[in-house]
């Protein structure tokens, strides 16, 4: 659970010594939307959405990051090496722009990208 991961870094002080990012990975991307070509969430892994996720974390004390991760490709660089069917999406290429712009609308203050 992110949350609980996220909790663990404020309590255990990690996140005042400057551990303050959750990253978030292998999202579980639910296709693309047909007309814009936004990705779609997972509600089932995210059930208030990522935005939802990230004004959770911040309203922590200290308040902490999400990172976001894409990779332009079908797969990413977890592909054939990630236990049983998980954390191996890629977003896709041609989607750069449009992936960057939602991930600003959900708050990412920093995105890894795989090549």
């Amino acid at each position: 659970n992110m949350l609980e991961m996220a909790e663990a870094l404020i309590s255990s002080g990690m996140a005042v010594a400057g551990y303050d990012t959750v990253n978030v990975v292998c999202n579980g991307w639910a296709g693309r939307d047909p007309k814009t070509g936004i990705l779609l969430e997972n509600k089932t892994l995210w059930p208030s959405g990522m935005a939802g996720f990230n004004k959770k974390l911040k309203a922590m004390s200290p308040p902490l990051k999400m990172g976001c991760y894409t990779s332009p490709r079908p797969t990413n660089c977890m592909c054939g090496k990630a236990p049983q069917g998980g954390c191996e999406e890629g977003t896709g290429p041609g989607y750069e722009n449009v992936d960057m712009q939602f991930f600003a609308s959900i708050g990412c203050d920093h995105v890894m990208v795989d090549s």
